[in-house]
């Protein structure tokens, strides 16, 4: 059409002799966005061609979902998640200039109407991108031979293909009508190839399955794609500058078209011709590459924004180009660069998107709307900055779904916020495995993490691990992480929860059975206090990745430990040298909830850039403390009373070396005084059983359990009476439930257990006295009127008070705030001299806090822990 109607338009010139500039002003009305001055300020008739630059892009994107099951065959579903996306980038540049024996235009009047065009020729470029991403799970129930076994198949399809071509001479149309004009012009043919990678695991078939891991390369061609632009209002007091933009879209809205343009003749030697973007492509940071807007890049990711600088004249011009956010100041956002007469020169600036997925109140603000300004001449883009990819890593006691909700929680934060559990990916399927050694997990998220980063085309993660998965995520932080090309850490954040940094008393029971719960018990064995000590001080190095620890006080008993603790990890372990330590009045199972993901981990991981850098600032990449004697921590050892007789040869062993049968040797070195139970027993379904409980003679004890949510059990005397229970919701989460018996007197007491459940199941009950003379016990009351907390903390021996002894505290609040105890009957204490100690909290934010005391007398240490809420429930 548009070469119909040029080689009409240049017959009428040749009987007409109309130049261009016989146009009248009074009959162009303006396009597009307003301009900051004329192009033309002298008023001179302006001659010659068209110059500027014409951008266009064309956008595809389609999501499918599939979730069905197959009535046929037992236990039969398929699920299929699909994002298709196919985006054209291209644009035309003119540098004015009117090719040898062609009209720079004219223009006539034809029945009252004006008509007139142009015909340039420019340089084009254009990318074809296409990518898709497909993830697919199925399974049924089949057997081989005798035995019956769930057969399942996962796996993922990617595709990828990058296509780029340029041409110096693509013809450009311009043409008027009346007070409206248009414009065409084709951009250039490409060839290129598109690389699909599949990749499948079976498991359960008889003949063991098979894997799949396969790519293919295909060549590609894509035609040349038209560019049209039509009814577009003229400025009648700027006709020398066409501007404006022309957004597209398609009736099923998969498709997006976007035209943008900025023309202009007279124009000054300078000109802003073009604005666009790059990046590294891990793991590659030798080489920038295109970056399409659409698809944006990750959160501290560089990306390389590119000026292009026209100079129409024969002189060197000097240009200073200002790149600006339109919401954030940039650092040293001015770049000066000479351009030589008749270049065409990149002026760039290296952008770090460090927080811009962000704004100031952890809510999303991907799109960033990146500035260039060069004199009078401005050109603008919007591109999307998404959060960096969290990986989920679970410990030897997370529930199979305790991640399972985790991902929506991001996607509903931020919708291009992505999370993966470890052992997600296809062909990093191995999940935390509770058969081995805290350093061959690591081994294996070492794996999932470069997976994930490659997936991402993310530079950085951010880590949330779940109980024990914080010892693995520590290993390799100090073990395998490398520092990216940036000097900052691969993995930004490590957000623990329930992690027993300094071992867990619940490692010293029930290490004689196989299994715990369904998993074995080998890794029980890394988290006694010997071991554990041993890790602290080998594992240390944090390499500028940030910690974060939260910590549960649901349960005053860990096992066979009074700490204060969420039933498996005590608070003191779970915050051990983590200057930023929260807690929080839940179990253990219950810190992946979405409860914790909104109050701490989200403020922690969403932060904007100047959080972001101030955080930078005042964390400039400590390492773990490593303390010869961890005792010098005040909370280091707060179940130290626990014997632990390990060698450090041994420990080493536990964390690194695949050899599991070389540690099972070593689990019965070390037995605990005072463990007079350690059994497993199976409760039929609907029914109920009563065992006999040995106790000692002593301060204290306690009965441990360990079984499923529809185990109650009920601790009786021999005479019948009930001494305590465990039933609630909150007992049935924890995975070691424990019943305290004051005072307790040699002989045997009675458990019974009772199974709601409609199958049986297998429980495992262990039994301990605390036997050591010397007792310390800490306690907290409510708040007073002025928001004041008693605390009280009670010092025997052999069941007498202790007098004269020294006690201190902390309050693990933001300042660590030091407490001192007295027995002098003033200070919330009962009597002078009485062996009960007494002090005072000053008023407290609403929140969850631990209180650590300590007690000296006689050469002799104790601790005790106590947990304080103030003000607001937990959920």
């Amino acid at each position: 059409m548009f070469k119909q109607l040029s080689t009409h338009l240049f017959n009428l010139i040749l009987l007409f002799c109309v130049v261009s500039n016989a146009i009248p002003a009074t009959a162009q009305t303006r396009s597009g966005r307003a301009a900051s001055q004329p192009a033309n300020p002298t008023g001179a008739a302006c001659t010659g061609g068209w110059s500027g630059i014409v951008t266009y892009r064309r956008y595809f994107e389609d999501t499918f979902n599939e979730n069905s099951t197959n009535k046929n065959y037992s236990g039969a579903y398929k699920k299929i998640n699909r994002t298709q996306t196919k985006q054209v980038t291209g644009r035309i540049v003119l540098d004015g200039k009117i090719p040898a024996g062609m009209p720079s235009g004219f223009a006539m009047n034809v029945g009252g109407v004006m008509m007139g065009a142009t015909a340039q020729t420019g340089r084009t470029n254009v990318t074809f991108t296409e990518t898709m991403d497909e993830t697919t799970q199925a399974a049924y129930t089949d057997s081989c031979g005798w035995e019956t076994r769930e057969k399942k198949c996962q796996g993922s399809t990617t595709q990828n293909g990058v296509t780029m071509a340029e041409t110096d001479n693509a013809q450009f149309m311009l043409e008027f009508q009346g007070d409206r004009y248009g414009f065409s012009f084709r951009l250039p043919e490409a060839s290129g190839t598109l690389e699909k990678i599949t990749k499948q695991t079976c498991t359960g078939f008889c003949n063991g399955g098979k894997d799949i891991n396969e790519t293919y390369i295909d060549a590609v061609r894509y035609d040349r794609e038209p560019v049209s632009v039509k009814n577009q209002k003229l400025d009648p007091k700027n006709p020398d500058r066409l501007q404006g933009t022309d957004p597209q879209q398609s009736r099923d809205g998969k498709t997006k078209i976007f035209v943008s343009w900025n023309l202009r003749r007279c124009a000054p030697p300078l000109q802003l011709i073009d604005l666009f973007f790059q990046e590294h492509r891990f793991p590659n940071h030798q080489e920038w590459v295109g970056m399409s807007q659409q698809r944006g890049t990750i959160d501290g990711n560089r990306v390389r924004v590119v000026a292009r600088v026209l100079n129409t004249s024969t002189a060197a011009q000097t240009a200073t180009v200002n790149f600006s956010e339109a919401k954030e100041t940039l650092p040293q956002p001015n770049v000066t660069a000479t351009v030589q007469g008749g270049e065409t020169k990149d002026i760039e600036y290296i952008w770090d998107t460090r927080g811009f997925a962000w704004d100031a109140v952890g809510s999303p603000h991907s799109d960033r709307k990146i500035t260039v300004k060069m004199n009078t001449e401005t050109l603008s883009e919007v591109v999307m900055v998404k959060p960096k990819p969290v990986v989920l890593i679970g410990g030897y006691w997370t529930k199979p779904d305790a991640w399972q909700l985790y991902a929506d929680y991001l996607k509903r934060t931020h919708i291009d916020w992505t999370a993966a559990p470890v052992g997600s990916f296809i062909d990093v399927s191995k999940a935390i495995d509770a058969s081995i050694s805290i350093g061959e997990n690591a081994r294996e998220l070492e794996k999932h993490i470069r997976f994930l980063r490659e997936r991402h085309n993310a530079w950085h993660v951010d880590a949330v691990a779940h109980s024990t998965g914080g010892l693995i995520a520590r290993y390799y932080i100090h073990q395998f992480m490398k520092d990216v090309y940036t000097n900052r850490a691969e993995i930004a954040h490590l957000v623990m929860l329930g992690t027993p940094n300094n071992g867990t008393p619940c490692a010293s029971i029930f290490r004689k059975n196989n299994s715990i719960m369904g998993k074995p018990t080998l890794p029980m064995s890394q988290l006694l206090p010997g071991p554990m000590q041993i890790f602290n001080r080998d594992v240390y190095k944090r390499n500028r990745t940030r910690f974060s620890a939260l910590a549960g006080t649901i349960s005053p008993i860990t096992c066979v430990s009074f700490e204060t603790g969420d039933g498996f990890a005590p608070a003191s372990s779970a915050a051990y040298n983590i200057d930023d330590a929260m807690y929080i009045r839940l179990s253990h199972q219950a810190l992946t909830s979405e409860h914790v993901f909104k109050t701490f981990v989200k403020e922690r991981l969403a932060l904007d850039p100047a959080a972001a850098k101030a955080e930078e600032a005042m964390y400039n990449g400590q390492n773990f403390p490593a303390r010869e004697n961890p005792s010098e921590n005040f909370a280091a050892n707060a179940f130290s009373r626990i014997p632990a007789t390990w060698q450090a040869s041994a420990a080493r062993t536990i964390f690194s070396n695949p050899d599991s049968a070389a540690v099972a040797g070593n689990q019965t070195d070390e037995t605990l005084a005072g463990v007079t139970l350690d059994t497993t027993v199976k409760i039929p379904a609907g029914k109920s059983m009563e065992i006999d409980i040995p106790v000692l003679n002593g301060a204290r004890a306690a009965v441990v359990l360990a079984a499923d949510a529809n185990v109650s059990a009920t601790l009786m005397d021999a005479g019948g009476k009930v001494i305590g229970k465990s039933a609630g919701a909150a007992e049935a989460e924890q995975i070691f439930r424990a019943i305290e018996i004051e005072k307790p007197t040699a002989g045997n007491l009675k458990l019974r257990l009772e199974n709601a459940g409609a199958e049986e199941t297998t429980a495992l009950v262990a039994a301990w006295t605390d036997t050591d003379p010397l007792q310390f016990a800490l306690s907290a009351g409510k708040p007073n009127a002025a928001g004041q907390i008693p605390l009280q903390a009670k010092l025997t021996m052999n069941g007498s008070p202790v007098t004269g002894a020294t006690i201190k505290a902390v309050v693990f609040d933001r300042q660590k705030t030091a407490v001192v105890f007295f027995d002098d009957g003033k200070h919330a204490d009962d009597a002078a001299n009485d062996g009960i100690y007494g002090a005072t909290i000053e008023k407290l934010a609403a929140g969850d806090y631990v209180v650590e005391a300590r007690a000296e007398t006689n050469g002799q240490t104790r601790t005790a822990s106590a947990a304080v809420e103030i003000g607001r429930a937990n959920k």
